[in-house]
C-alpha cells in the first residue's frame, strides 16, 4: 500500500535522515533466544508459496501479492465502434457536470461512476473522461494521436482493490471496458508497482526494527528513517517513491486505524483466516522511472517477472537494501564486510522465491544516442565553427564567403579518404526526406 496512504509517515515532522559514513567500532546486535526462536518459527512453519505474475497461491503463513498498480497505455479508437459509444459517454458527462457529481455508468456488465470532469494537467497527460470501477481508477481520452509521452489509457489499481480483487483481475477488467468501448490497446506499460509480502506472527519490533536503530544496514539509497503509523515508531522506510522505496513495518498496527472491511480483507487474503498477534509487511515501492533502467517496461514483461525484480533489490548479489548483524564500516567503504543479519536473510529469500517464476535477471541497458534534430540555423553555426577554428589554427585569414569556400576546399583535398562520404551523406539525408530519385540505369 502507498506510504501517503498510511495515516502519518512523519506525523512529528521528523525528517528522513541522509545516510552518511561515520566510523564506528562494528557492534554485534544482541537477540534473545525468545525472539529468534520467533522468528525461526514463524517462517519454518509456513512452506512456500508460489506467485505466477501477480496471482497468489497461499500455502502457508507467508503472503507475496502487488499492493498497488499503475499502468498507461495508447488505445487505437475504432472510428465505427467507438463513434457512438464516445456521443453517449459526452452526454453523460455533461449530465454529470449539471449537478457537479458523478453518475452512474453502466459498462462491462458492471456499475461505475462517471466523473463530471477529466483527469491530468499541466506536463501530465489529459484524460477526457474517468471512471471509478470496482476494480480501480479508468481515465481515457478519445483522441488518437497517443505516445509513451502522452498517452490516452490510464488505470490505477490501490491498495484496498488489490486486497479484494487481483491485480490480475483488475487489469482484464480494464481491458474489457477498452474493447467494449471500441478500443484496442496497441502499447501498455507501468508507471508504478508495489509489492510486499506479508508475514504474519512475526514481530518486526522484536530485531529488524532494532538492528535499523543501531544502524546496522547497507543501502544504496539516500535517505532512511523510521517509520510511523499514528505517531509510533512501527519500522523503518529506505528510499524514496520516485523511483525505489523499502518500507518494513507493523502491518497488524496499521490495520487497525482502518475500517473493518479492510481488516477482513487483511484477515481472509493476508493472514490466513486468523487475526494475529503480531503482523510483519516488508513492501517495495518502485517507479517506472526506476524499470526504465532495465528496458521499455512493458506491462506483460513485468507483470510476469515480478521474482527478478524483487532478487534485483534485495538479492544477495550487490542488494539495494540489507539489514546486517553489526554497524557497517562506512568510513572505509566496507560495507560489505558486514554480514547480513540471519532473519533479513530469511525474510528474502522467501520474498524471492514467492514472487513467481524465476527469470532472467537484470541487466541495466546502454542508453540510446542522443540524435539531435540539427536545423539549418544551427548546422551553419557548425560549419562556421569548424572552419573558422581550422583557418585559424594553420594561419589562414577569412575576410568573405570565397575565404570559407577556399579553407573547406583545402580540408577535403588534406583528408581524400573522406570524399566519397559527401554524396553518402547526401544521398541518406534525401532517403529521410523522401526527395531521393535512384538513376535509372539505360541499357546501351
Amino acid at each position: 500500500m502507498e506510504a501517503d496512504n498510511h495515516n502519518s509517515d512523519n506525523s512529528e515532522g521528523q525528517r528522513p535522515e541522509r545516510i552518511t559514513r561515520r566510523q564506528a567500532a562494528p557492534q554485534e546486535l544482541s537477540i534473545d533466544d525468545t525472539n529468534r526462536d520467533s522468528m525461526d518459527t514463524s517462517l519454518s512453519n509456513s512452506y512456500p508459496c508460489t506467485s505466477h505474475g501477480n496471482e497468489t497461491k497461499k500455502r502457508g503463513k507467508a503472503v507475496v501479492a502487488i499492493d498497488w498498480l499503475e499502468l498507461a497505455g495508447c488505445v487505437m479508437w475504432s472510428e465505427i465502434d467507438s463513434r457512438e459509444t464516445f456521443i453517449r459517454l459526452f452526454q453523460c458527462q455533461s449530465e454529470a457536470r449539471q449537478i457537479n457529481q458523478s453518475i452512474i455508468y453502466n459498462v462491462a456488465d458492471y456499475a461505475c461512476l462517471l466523473r463530471p470532469t477529466g483527469l491530468g494537467s499541466g506536463r501530465q497527460a489529459r484524460q477526457t473522461y474517468v471512471l471509478d470501477t470496482p476494480f480501480g481508477l479508468l481515465a481515457f481520452s478519445d483522441r488518437d494521436d497517443s505516445d509513451r509521452k502522452l498517452p490516452n489509457f490510464y488505470f490505477k489499481v490501490p491498495g484496498e482493490k488489490c486486497l479484494n480483487r487481483s491485480a490480475t483481475e483488475c487489469r482484464e477488467f480494464a481491458h474489457r471496458v477498452v474493447r467494449e468501448l471500441g478500443g484496442m490497446l496497441v502499447d501498455e506499460w507501468v508507471r508504478r508497482i508495489d509489492i510486499a509480502i506479508d508475514l504474519p506472527d512475526l514481530n518486526i519490533r522484536s530485531q529488524l526494527v532494532k538492528a535499523f536503530r543501531h544502524q546496522h544496514f547497507t543501502t544504496s539509497a539516500k535517505y532512511a528513517h523510521e517509520y510511523q503509523i499514528d505517531r509510533k515508531r512501527t519500522g523503518f522506510k529506505v528510499g524514496a517513491k520516485n523511483s525505489v522505496a523499502l518500507i518494513a513495518y507493523d502491518k497488524r498496527e496499521e490495520v487497525m486505524t482502518k475500517g473493518p472491511e479492510y481488516l477482513l480483507g487483511m484477515v481472509q487474503k493476508r493472514w490466513g483466516g486468523s487475526l494475529p498477534q503480531h503482523a510483519t509487511r516488508v513492501e517495495l515501492q518502485i517507479a517506472g522511472a526506476w524499470l526504465s533502467q532495465f528496458g521499455d517496461r512493458k506491462a506483460d514483461d513485468i507483470l510476469g517477472g515480478l521474482s527478478p525484480i524483487v532478487d534485483k533489490l534485495l538479492g544477495e548479489e550487490r542488494p539495494w537494501f540489507r539489514l546486517t548483524k553489526t554497524k557497517p564500516d562506512r568510513e572505509n567503504n566496507h560495507q560489505t564486510r558486514a554480514e547480513t543479519l540471519p532473519a533479513w536473510k530469511r525474510i528474502t529469500r522467501r520474498f524471492i522465491k514467492d514472487a513467481g517464476l524465476p527469470g532472467e535477471k537484470l541487466e541495466r541497458r546502454k542508453p540510446p544516442l542522443k540524435r539531435i534534430n540539427i536545423n539549418d540555423p544551427r548546422g551553419l553555426k557548425t560549419i562556421q565553427c569548424v572552419l573558422g577554428r581550422s583557418a585559424g589554427r594553420r594561419g589562414h585569414q577569412i575576410n568573405d564567403f570565397e575565404d570559407i569556400i577556399d579553407e573547406l576546399r583545402d580540408l577535403n583535398s588534406m583528408n581524400p579518404d573522406l570524399e566519397h562520404r559527401w554524396q553518402e551523406k547526401w544521398r541518406l539525408a534525401a532517403i529521410d526526406a523522401g526527395t531521393y530519385i535512384k538513376p535509372a540505369d539505360i541499357p546501351f
